[in-house]
């Protein structure tokens, strides 16, 4: 698969691609084991004989009810039973299931596809992370550059509420919804990252400009660059140099004027001061 200009993007220290993921059916078909022993037996019945003496006549009976347990009828509300869940060990994609509570599906180990129940995250959707296991159930750390933005795990486009499902390369049933931003307002990332955009891409098999949240790079204007993210925030490397980024349709060039790049991305036309 084509990676164009985002070969620094990882989900621990696997790619990332920049392509549509198909979503993959399940054939329904969960575990056979059952959570405990199941109840099979008949309800109670009193099994004596028959009472032949006249009906009793008298109040009735005012004691006090039977002791003895009973079903409560309150549903269960305690995690998904792994013995249920469709996907094995765990379901990354929300609802997860698989793991006990308190416990989250995650990939622990860098470039494997292997998922493992572990205890769930604090980090929230969108905030600045490190490690692939400290986001919150349903998310994982997407890094660019050593740093990276807590992301919903996806299946397809339906699970990312109007953005893209960003494919690993470690595994095509699953990836990460991006989350989008503005480069040049500087707006929609975590602290610690960065936006930028990132032309090129392959989305749906055609060639797709997109942004996305990654670590800062340090190249000053006219620096050499070979991706986006070697670039300050706010810059882009659309050749071999450092270049101001600027909005098309509302320029603020300090100096020289927009000339268009040819990338638009999240309704914003881009183009580079000169």
């Amino acid at each position: 698969m084509k990676l164009g200009g985002l070969r620094h993007l990882a989900v621990l220290a696997s790619c990332v691609v920049i392509v549509a993921c198909g979503r993959i059916g399940y054939d329904g078909v969960g575990d056979s084991a059952t959570d405990g022993s199941m109840d099979t037996g008949v309800a109670d019945a009193d099994t004596g004989a028959r009472d032949s003496a006249p009906s009793d006549t008298g109040p009735v009976d005012s004691g006090p009810l039977d002791g003895g347990p009973s079903d409560s009828g309150v549903p269960d509300t305690g995690p998904a039973d792994a013995g249920m869940c469709s996907e094995s060990p765990c379901r990354l994609v929300l609802p997860q299931c698989g793991c006990s509570s308190g416990q989250m599906c995650a990939r622990v180990t860098a470039g494997s596809p292997v998922r493992s129940c572990v205890r769930e995250g604090a980090t929230p959707l969108g905030e600045y992370c490190i490690f692939a296991t400290g986001c919150q159930a349903g998310f994982t750390c997407v890094r660019g550059n050593g740093a990276g933005i807590c992301m919903r795990w996806c299946e397809g486009p339906g699970d990312c509420a109007g953005t893209e499902c960003l494919r690993l390369v470690i595994d095509d049933s699953v990836g990460a919804c991006r989350i989008p931003c503005n480069p040049i307002d500087r707006t929609g990332c975590a602290v610690g990252t960065a936006c930028y955009v990132a032309p090129g891409a392959e989305l749906s098999g055609a060639s797709a400009t997109l942004t996305l949240c990654v670590a800062p790079g340090t190249g000053a204007i006219g620096t050499a660059c070979t991706a986006p993210f070697d670039c300050q925030p706010g810059l882009a490397c659309p050749i071999d140099r450092c270049v101001e980024l600027c909005d098309l349709d509302a320029p603020s060039c300090g100096t020289g004027t927009c000339m268009d790049l040819g990338w638009s991305a999240d309704g914003v036309r881009y183009g580079e001061c000169g």
